[in-house]
């Protein structure tokens, strides 16, 4: 596989080490660099847009992974993971080495 990966890079793909990585590609996504910070622990209450807080609520409650999310709040996969991807990038959740997220803190 190892090949394959040397091909995409060939081509111009970009390597990911972190969503600043991402952000850097993708300047249309909001980020707020006080919020994403890997020095410092962040205390403060962050603002979720209304649109994530069910999504967010229920990981307070429950860490889940994105099919069980998408089952029990009745929403469709691509609108989780959507979802799932700000949330984290906004520093909001956290992924799981078991594939589960969870509220960051």
């Amino acid at each position: 596989m190892v090949y394959g990966t040397n091909k995409l890079l060939k081509k111009g793909a970009i390597t990911v080490t972190d969503a600043r990585d991402i952000v850097e590609h993708f300047p249309q996504l909001y980020f707020d660099e006080k919020i994403y910070n890997e020095n410092e622990e962040n205390t403060d209450v962050l603002e979720i847009p209304k649109e994530y807080m069910q999504v967010y609520k229920f990981l307070k409650i429950n860490p889940a992974e994105p099919n069980i999310i998408s089952q029990k709040l009745k929403i469709q996969i691509k609108d989780v993971n959507r979802i799932l991807f700000m949330l984290e990038l906004n520093g909001n959740i956290i992924k799981l080495a078991n594939g589960e997220y969870k509220v960051n803190g």
